[in-house]
């Protein structure tokens, strides 16, 4: 059985055990015929080290710098600026004006308009009624007269007022200059109102001035004080210049004297220090829209104050009497020696203060 089972597989697979047996004969053939040996002279070959590099990159031709000629500057024709200014009539405190005599120098207001911001925040400081008939302000030492062209054509300063040593502020003041160069003429006003209690017993104080401008500085036309609602409080000044003579009027009356030179109000001369540079000792004649007098001021030195806009450099100047009383004013030599702080001593010894909480000098829209 098994004999025949081989016989069957042998003749199936006759010619594949033929080609297997002739492939195994020419293997063996081959294998006999040739011998294979490493080579004998090792020793003489020569080795050769390779290693993996990253390939450089490919450099470009440089191009030779040929230079270019530069094309001629552009020359703009200058344009002349626009010469509508804002009014300064609409900066007048409504206030002071509606209860002052009828003002004959007041200034034209023409085609210009100009209402305050009523959304910038208001300052207003406290000064009592008997320190602002005292108060008193200078500017920078300097050999000559500031051109009224590059002088601020307006500046709004705002102070808080403190008494003596006391931390808590008493209120607020806002002081705002407005000139027109196109009218010579400029316009100041002053606001002062008390905060917290002692808004319970310290009234408004309003104070306005107006006048023109030239090479000397500010030269006011017209004064207004207001102290709250009492009328009798109220003072008024004209100063007539082609006639020489003011016209000053309050609850005693009214009554006229000699106009002298460069005679200010207790408004326009803490400004007229922005044209006029002060002297290591000086006079100044002044009117409160009462009486007129004249005051001498000593210049102190420079000192840098603090405040909230940071350390100010300034003007220390001094007005002393022989009644212990005296008024101290910095100017910021930084801001056109604008005032920036005014300290006033009472002869009891009390002390009234006011520092600048911001300092604005562009006209609002």
């Amino acid at each position: 059985m098994i004999l025949s089972t081989l016989k069957l597989r042998f003749a199936q697979n006759k010619w594949l055990l033929i080609a297997a047996f002739i492939s195994m004969a020419l293997h063996i053939l081959l294998l006999t015929s040739y011998s294979i040996s490493l080579p004998s002279d090792i020793k003489n070959l020569t080795s050769i080290n390779v290693r993996l590099v990253k390939a450089l990159p490919e450099k470009r031709p440089i191009k030779p710098y040929v230079p270019q000629e530069r094309p001629n500057p552009i020359t703009q024709k200058s344009t002349a600026p626009d010469t509508d200014e804002p009014t300064l009539d609409s900066e007048v405190p409504t206030s002071v004006l509606n209860t002052a005599p009828p003002n004959t120098n007041q200034l034209d207001s023409d085609n210009q308009t100009n209402t305050e911001s009523d959304s910038r925040p208001q300052s207003e400081g406290l000064i009592a009624e008997s320190a602002i008939e005292n108060t008193t302000i200078t500017e920078t030492a300097s050999s000559a007269n500031t051109d009224i062209t590059t002088a601020y054509q307006y500046v709004q300063t705002e102070f808080e007022v403190t008494r003596g040593g006391d931390s808590g502020v008493l209120g607020v003041t806002q002081i705002t200059f407005n000139m027109s160069l196109r009218r010579n003429s400029y316009q100041l006003t002053s606001i002062t109102e008390a905060k917290g209690v002692a808004s319970l017993f310290l009234s408004k104080l309003e104070q306005y001035s107006e006048g023109t401008v030239n090479e000397e500085g500010l030269k006011p036309n017209y004064y207004a004080y207001q102290y709250g609602g009492n009328s009798e409080k109220n003072q008024y000044a004209n100063l007539l210049w082609s006639d020489g003579v003011i016209e000053m009027t309050s609850k005693k009356g009214k009554k006229s004297e000699s106009l002298p030179e460069g005679t200010q109000d207790f408004l326009s001369f803490m400004y007229q220090f922005m044209f006029t540079p002060p002297l290591n000792s000086m006079q100044i004649t002044m009117t409160n829209g009462k009486y007129l007098r004249t005051y001498t001021y000593s210049f102190e030195g420079e000192e840098t104050i603090n405040t909230k806009l940071g350390e100010l450099k300034t003007l220390h100047l001094l007005k002393s009497g022989d009644n212990q009383e005296k008024t101290e004013i910095w100017l910021a030599l930084d801001y056109q020696n604008i005032p920036v702080k005014i300290r006033k001593t009472e002869k009891s010894g009390e002390v009234l203060e006011q520092t600048v909480t911001a300092i604005y000098t562009t006209r609002p829209e």
